[in-house]
């Protein structure tokens, strides 16, 4: 799971996603808009998988990504 607060992966956050793709291992990019993506694709992965949580780091100024993350593992398990 990558957690940023932009629409698009840039820096580590895409990097991470093109390693996750070749190692063939499953992740999803959220962000604001498609944080109801986040449930349906955990539901799909095996109850004993090992997940990996990435993303941006906090900002200076702006919206928290860490509080962004937790509200939207919050809506996940909802």
């Amino acid at each position: 799971m990558i957690f940023t607060l932009s629409e698009t992966l840039t820096g580590s956050s895409k990097l991470t996603a093109k390693f996750a793709d070749k190692h063939r291992k499953p992740w999803i990019h959220i962000h604001p808009g498609n944080v109801s993506e986040l449930k349906p694709w955990l539901d799909r992965l095996e109850k004993d998988a090992v997940l990996n949580v990435a993303g941006s780091r906090e900002p200076v100024q702006g919206p928290s990504i860490y509080e962004f993350t937790i509200e939207a593992l919050l809506v996940a398990k909802a």
